[in-house]
């Protein structure tokens, strides 16, 4: 039909061409009556309308391609001025050329009284869209006049109004494996698959239009005019949505052979269009006779109509699951079958497939090829033990007992991982009475293995391993052993009774090690030979080589030592190791500890000579060690419980983020965390410490200063030791840390906790810390160092706010600060802060601040310098001062302390007082002190004292105060102590006004007397 399409049109347009206009009958007036008209003159005969042709072209629209068309109009009968019934037809020919066409049968007439034109017609369209041909049925109605025109159309489909333009079929690369089972020596899957068919079709769409409008503008000369005219039109196709759209179109006839029209449409399926339209016509439209701007010129007109099929290009998609059977699998590394050599051990004899497996795993390994694809399976069977064996390249040896998940493919075509048949159902583990040596690039997994002569599970200089799902137990050295691997994957064994260590790496590429069980290792004789690289230097303390010298005894659960990629050590249990929980050393990359939980190490101490510290008897049972890192660092969530060493131990982490949060450690000894060495930035967010255990070690005295061996007592909750860059201690609960008194000038121990600086540069916030009942100090900074060669003393920005220090350190004896702030030999603090903490019920001072307190002349002078603010605390029932600043030897101090309230404590609410001897240099205070409140204090409101020394001869001492502002229930006192060996200079800002700035009263003391200043350096 499509290809007979033209002719059809063509032969009708060419028989309307040529008619004559004779050819219409034509019917007189009866009566003699002439037809209206605006001349007088005018004959029935004028008003004969004649057949016409014409050319056209609508550019494209909502659901219409734009078209050319050829057009004939052909009177069929009439009567002149009076009424016309006629045949329209048209051949179009669409951007695409595909032809198309239309035939219009109308009916119109003149109706004098209303000086109106009624007509009415019956069409029928065809379009060809070069995939499938369409047909319509087309009714109209319309009246014409001289002010305006209303009309309406329909547009009904015929026939197969919805088609299939293509249609295509596309396997889904996703299967869904119902069930495997094996087939000889192969896996066979059988499940589903989506099958996805598209369709594009095109749908003829019905509708009507509906517009009102008129004459805008009359044309002078030949009678033209334009008109302008809106509408509503509906269209709705199956498969489509219906929708309801506006049209607004112009139409200019410029003369009576030439028409021009423009149109803008909205619906919601086509959007907003425009679209124009040019039709030229011979003869012209109107009778020859009829006046150019008489209502009966326009009886010859076309119907204003769409002259073509509305057309909805959609996509129709379905999806069908169709059932396969028996597909081979493929490893999708390879693209290759997987090969299975079957073993059910004890049988005799077999080839390896799943119909005669083989007895032996030796006789299954020998079967297997290097090519990636061979995995030997293996059943229990009767198992007497399989003796040692050795895993060749690129080969998977798995057991039947755990589920065995392995990657898949089918015809190139990743498809989901597949479980394989019989695993996860296998009653016991097969045995394995020796050492299982791995090649590279192979799967261990679902195995019991005991060896009597070495290590369980051992590898050496390999690509990738894969170890898992074991049991590995009593063994003569290591649980698992390897030394050089660059992907190292240790997942969920469990590993009892190995001597030497649980897991031992060494030289490691990439480690994952998770959700393993190691417990009750066995101390051997050997160590772990140089397990830290390079000198350690704490301050001006140098331990040179340490891994020569500090060995680490074997019995360690899990050791990871010189990585050079990530490390990730995770959700592994660790209980009753000889000696640590987890230690890594050595590494470089990123290294996560996470959500492990070590307990009950037994971590026998041992004795080792450390220069220039002496023999040091040391713990070996921590929980977690960390030891040359370089790179970020993550030790979280973890949970440390009852270990015979610290906690969780991390020194010399360089050049990255150390993050230790949300680790939970209990009854550990010595401290809870250690951190010794950091760079970068140190982030220690939200641990709960507590319960820690205190000893006394015998050490060299380090600095010469007492005797030649001290007593050095441990326990501390956190302790950081020369860790520059950013550290930031945040949310912490630290509690119940026990501890000792050392020998001076080494401190006493039992602090919440205690950061040490030798050298460099630290920015150290601690906030929101929660620090309870401890054996002595909340908090504890100590600064110290001297200049020497490119490294500089310790230097420091501090910021300690908003947590919550109390209960700890005791009155018999003294001891317990909530914050104790030591600034010893050449340190600098440029910027302290104190600020919105609540300290209540400490042994001994609120907040203690010392400057050169351990200085000696000559021996060790002091330098020390403070710039520092105290604010807006909350100082209550401590056993001494509630603030104290002391500054001792050539120290300088510049402190605000303001707005806090310091009550009910055993001594002065605030105390700034100055000591020294000769040879030190002249200690500086400079103190600006206001608006304190100061209540019920044991020893007075403000105590300011200069003093002589106790250990003569005394030396000169300097301080100024400005006091405003402070309320106190007790006297204050301002008092300058003689000073026989240099007079003491006590100076205060508008000292006159003191009494009346300050309430509760202010005594001046002393020789020379305090002497009035402006304002204070």
């Amino acid at each position: 039909m499509k290809g007979r399409l033209p002719y059809v049109w063509g032969v009708l347009l060419l028989t309307i061409a040529i008619s004559h206009p004779a050819a219409a009958q034509i019917i007189g007036q009866s009566n003699n009556q002439a037809p209206p008209s605006t001349t007088p003159s005018v004959k029935a005969s004028d008003l004969v309308i004649t057949p016409r042709v014409g050319v056209g072209y609508t550019t494209p629209g909502g659901g219409y391609d734009g078209f050319a068309n050829i057009q004939g109009f052909i009177p069929l009968k009439q009567t002149p001025g009076k009424n016309l019934l006629f045949l329209e037809g048209r051949f179009l020919l669409d951007n695409d050329a595909n032809p198309g066409g239309s035939l219009v049968l109308g009916y119109r007439a003149y109706q004098t009284a209303a000086n109106r034109i009624y007509g009415a017609y019956l069409a029928y369209d065809n379009r060809d869209t070069g995939s499938n041909v369409f047909s319509q049925v087309g009714l109209g109605l319309e009246t014409l006049g001289e002010g305006w025109d209303a009309r309406v159309n329909g547009y009904i489909p015929a026939g197969n109004t919805r088609q299939t333009v293509r249609e295509n079929t596309i396997a889904s690369n996703s299967y869904l494996v119902d069930s495997t089972r094996f087939q000889a020596n192969q896996l066979v899957v059988s499940g589903t698959r989506q099958q996805l068919t598209i369709r594009d079709l095109e749908a003829a769409m019905a509708g009507f239009d509906a517009e009102v409008g008129g004459r805008l503008v009359k044309f002078p000369d030949d009678g033209g005019d334009l008109r302008g005219y809106g509408g509503l039109y509906y269209l709705s196709a199956a498969g489509s949505p219906s929708v309801v759209g506006v049209r607004g179109r112009l139409e200019a006839r410029v003369t009576d052979n030439l028409l021009l029209g423009v149109a803008v449409q909205h619906d919601g399926l086509f959007g907003t269009n425009v679209f124009g339209t040019i039709a030229l016509t011979l003869p012209g439209v109107r009778p020859k006779g009829a006046a150019p701007k008489s209502l009966l010129a326009r009886m010859a007109e076309s119907p204003t109509r769409i002259g073509t099929i509305a057309i909805d290009h959609q996509r129709e998609t379905t999806s069908i699951t169709v059932p396969v059977s028996d597909l081979t699998i493929d490893n999708p590394t390879t693209g290759q079958p997987y090969f299975f050599q079957h073993v059910i051990v004890g049988r005799s004899g077999g080839d390896g497939t799943i119909e005669n497996p083989f007895g032996v795993i030796d006789s299954a390994l020998a079967a297997t090829r290097s090519d990636g694809n061979s995995i030997v399976y293996v059943q229990a069977g009767t198992n007497s033990g399989i003796p040692a064996f050795t895993v060749r390249d690129r080969v998977q040896v798995l057991s039947t007992f755990p589920t065995q998940i392995i990657p898949a493919a089918f015809q190139g075509q990743r498809i989901p991982d597949v479980r394989l048949d019989l695993s996860g159902i296998g009653a016991i583990r097969p045995t394995v009475n020796g050492t299982i040596t791995m090649g590279s690039d192979t799967v261990l997994s679902g195995f019991n293995i005991t060896s009597t002569t070495g290590a369980g599970v051992t590898f050496n200089n390999i690509n990738r391993v894969e170890i898992r799902d074991n049991v590995i137990q009593n063994t003569a050295d290591a649980g698992i052993l390897g030394n050089g691997v660059a992907i190292a994957n240790i997942f969920r064994n469990q590993i009892t009774s190995a001597r030497n260590q649980g897991i031992y790496l060494q030289n490691v590429g990439i480690a994952n090690i998770t959700d393993n069980t190691v417990a009750n290792t066995l101390a051997g004789t050997t160590t772990i030979a140089n397990p830290i690289t390079g000198d350690i230097a704490i301050g001006g303390i140098t331990i040179p080589n340490p891994g020569s010298i500090i060995p680490l005894p074997s019995g360690q659960g899990i050791v990871i030592a010189t990585t050079s990629g990530d490390t990730n050590i995770a959700r592994n249990t660790v209980t009753g190791t000889a000696t640590q929980g987890i230690v890594l050393l050595n590494a470089r990359g990123n290294t996560a500890i996470a959500d492990n939980s070590i307990t009950n190490t037994i971590g026998a101490d041992f004795t080792t000579n450390i220069p220039p510290l002496g023999n040091i008897t040391l713990t070996t049972g921590q929980g977690i060690v960390v030891a040359g890192v370089n790179g970020n660092l993550e030790v979280s969530r973890n949970t440390v419980n009852t270990v015979r060493g610290q906690g969780i131990a991390v020194a010399g982490a360089l050049n990255g983020t150390t993050t230790l949060a949300n680790n939970t450690v209990r009854n550990a000894v010595d401290q809870g965390m250690v951190i010794a060495g950091t760079s970068g930035t140190t982030n220690i967010f939200n641990n709960q410490i507590s319960d820690i255990a205190t000893r006394n070690l015998a050490i060299a005295n380090p600095i010469g200063i007492g005797p030649a061996v001290i007593n050095v007592a441990t326990g501390q909750g956190l302790t950081l030791i020369n860790s520059i860059g950013t550290v930031n201690i945040t949310g912490n609960t630290i509690e119940r840390v026990q501890g000792a008194f050392s020998t001076a000038p080494a401190p006493d121990a039992g602090q919440g906790i205690a950061v040490a600086n030798f050298s460099g540069q630290v920015n150290l916030n601690i906030t929101n810390n929660q620090i309870r009942n401890n054996f002595n100090d909340a908090i504890l900074v100590g600064l110290l160092g001297r200049p020497s060669g490119t490294t500089s003393a310790a230097t420091a920005n501090i910021t300690i706010a908003d947590n919550t220090l109390e209960n700890n350190g005791g009155a018999a004896p003294v001891r317990g600060d909530g914050i104790a702030i030591g600034i010893e030999q050449d340190a600098v603090v440029n910027n302290l802060l104190i600020e919105n903490n609540i300290i209540r019920g400490n042994g001994d001072e609120g907040i203690d601040i010392r400057l050169g307190l351990q200085a000696v002349p000559i021996v060790n002078p002091t330098s020390a310098r403070l710039t520092g603010t105290i604010r807006n605390n909350t100082i209550t029932n401590n056993g001494q001062n509630g603030v104290q600043v002391e500054a001792r030897g050539g120290t300088i101090a510049k402190i605000v302390i303001a707005s806090n309230n310091s009550s009910n404590n055993g001594q002065r609410g605030l105390f700034v007082t100055t000591s020294n001897i000769i040879l030190l240099g002249t200690p500086q205070i400079s103190a600006d002190i206001r608006l304190n409140t100061l209540t019920a204090n044991a020893g007075g409101g403000t105590g300011i004292l200069t003093t002589t020394s106790g250990v003569p001869p005394s030396a000169p001492q300097s301080i100024c105060v400005n006091l405003v502002g402070n309320i106190s229930t007790n006297a204050s006192a301002i008092t300058n102590t003689a000073n026989v060996f240099g007079p003491n200079t006590l100076t205060v800002v508008n000292l006159a006004l003191v009494n009346a700035n300050n309430t509760g009263g202010v005594t001046f003391a002393g020789v020379p007397a305090p002497v009035d200043v402006p304002a204070c350096p």
